[in-house]
């Protein structure tokens, strides 16, 4: 019953802007170490990108 509430959807992540000494950089899907999109919607929302790719309960 509960795997039922946890379907997968298409997933939406928040974008991140850095300053670098060339300008901004905005990052819309990420998992670069220094910098990783977060999920902001859903069951999976709150976790980041290379948490839910290590997670195989999401598979």
């Amino acid at each position: 019953m509960e795997n039922e509430n946890k379907k997968l959807t298409p997933m939406r992540f928040l974008s991140d802007r850095k300053e670098m000494p060339w300008g901004a950089v905005e990052y819309k899907l990420a998992d670069l170490g220094f910098i990783d999109s977060m999920a902001s919607e859903g069951w999976l929302k709150g976790n980041n990108l290379s948490d839910i790719m290590r997670s195989s309960r999401c598979w």
